[in-house]
């Protein structure tokens, strides 16, 4: 898990969002309130599509485009479980959440480097 977590604001505008992503290396972002609770997430195809809407201009916020519907998990889930949450929801990110707010993230890229016993 990595903590702690970039992440993004509904209100910035996108081309922000993309930004900061091509900075950091990062394919997505979990966008949050000012309390840290998990609102959405933006990514890489959010950015790309609102950037096909407005030919190339990125004008709407990332409340515009973000995935609301975002898969989870919360900070005592086990490696294996968070593998097949991972994997089979088809994600590349998941955000941790504990009491609704954002704590860490873990990636495709973070479960490459673990141990196949979670080590």
């Amino acid at each position: 898990m990595t903590a702690p977590v970039l992440s993004a604001r509904a209100h910035w505008p996108v081309a922000r969002a993309a930004a900061l992503m091509l900075r950091s290396g990062f394919t997505a972002l979990p966008v949050v309130d000012e309390q840290d609770r998990l609102l959405g997430l933006v990514t890489e195809g959010d950015v790309l599509a609102d950037r096909l809407l407005t030919g190339g201009r990125m004008r709407h916020s990332v409340s515009e485009v973000m995935t609301v519907d975002v898969l989870t998990a919360p900070p005592q889930l086990d490696l294996a479980a968070l593998t097949r949450r991972l994997v089979a929801g088809g994600r590349r990110v998941v955000p941790v959440v504990e009491h609704g707010r954002l704590v860490g993230i873990v990636t495709r890229h973070d479960l490459l480097g673990t141990a196949p016993d979670g080590s």
